[in-house]
């Protein structure tokens, strides 16, 4: 019985540690991303044609922005080894990439 709950918490642990990895791996991205977003930003100018997207690209580009306090929360709340907190940053990556699709639709 208890190695059977041995295995299941190294099983944990590895899930837990690539959902990490993988998030730094990401972080490393960040920069690039912020600075692509300030350019954004200068650009966007006074397009008041389309509100919606207007809307689709202040929506990306704040929650692109905003991906270090997920990533924060995350490695703040790692110890507790919920998995969906250790998840955060994944899931914040996949709805930011589903805002850039909507974005860049709007666009054409």
């Amino acid at each position: 019985m208890e190695s059977e709950t041995k295995k299941k918490e190294t099983k944990n642990d590895w899930i837990f540690t690539l959902l990490l990895i993988t998030s730094i791996l990401l972080m490393m991205v960040y920069p690039f991303i912020l600075f692509g977003n300030i350019m954004s930003f200068a650009a966007a100018g006074n397009n008041t044609e389309h509100d919606f997207c207007n809307l689709a690209f202040i929506s990306f580009a704040i929650f692109s922005t905003l991906y270090p306090v997920t990533f924060i929360v995350s490695l703040l709340f790692r110890k507790r080894k919920i998995l969906i907190i250790s998840a955060l940053p994944i899931l914040h990556v996949l709805i930011t990439v589903l805002l850039g699709i909507i974005w860049m639709y709007c666009g054409n």
